[in-house]
């Protein structure tokens, strides 16, 4: 299943929504098949949500990634699962840079996985767009020196090193 969702994160980053939406449509088929007890289940059936908000946002479909957004963000308050909020506001966060709105990615940011360099990264993308130079080059400087390797910093290390510049 993992393998499925880290794919379609990545064709995500990479403008390959059609070849992630078959991913993601697997790991959801494999999961609903699976035998994994349920809690399991739904740790990465919220996974696969999260990234289908994603997938909505990077094809415009701006309306549809809020609502899908919402509804998740409101299932994870129901049954109080905090870490399913973080990580729900750092894909919001990401989808709020997608529709050019900084102050509402910084928002959701500031809501999200503080330790994760992905969040980081969107966090100082809306710092850089809304003219506040000092602070985004700072965070970019500090993903550079980042040291957790996972996906997320993988999607971002190349970009916030091109950011961060002469800074480093």
């Amino acid at each position: 299943v993992w393998s499925h969702l880290h794919s379609a994160w990545i064709l995500i980053e990479a403008d390959a929504v059609g070849a992630a939406a078959a991913h993601l449509d697997a790991a959801a088929a494999r999961i609903a098949g699976s035998s994994m007890p349920a809690p399991s289940q739904a740790a990465l059936e919220i996974a696969v949500q999260r990234l289908r908000v994603m997938a909505l946002a990077r094809i415009h479909a701006f309306g549809e990634a809020r609502a899908l957004a919402q509804k998740n963000a409101a299932d994870a308050v129901a049954r109080k699962d905090e870490a399913a909020q973080r990580w729900l506001a750092g894909i919001q966060a990401w989808a709020a840079l997608e529709e050019g709105k900084p102050d509402v990615a910084l928002d959701y940011a500031g809501r999200a996985v503080r330790d994760n360099a992905w969040t980081l990264y969107q966090e100082a993308m809306a710092r850089e767009l809304k003219g506040q130079a000092p602070e985004a080059k700072k965070g970019f400087v500090q993903l550079v020196h980042w040291n957790q390797n996972d996906l997320g910093y993988a999607l971002v290390r190349a970009k916030a090193l091109a950011r961060a510049g002469a800074a480093q």
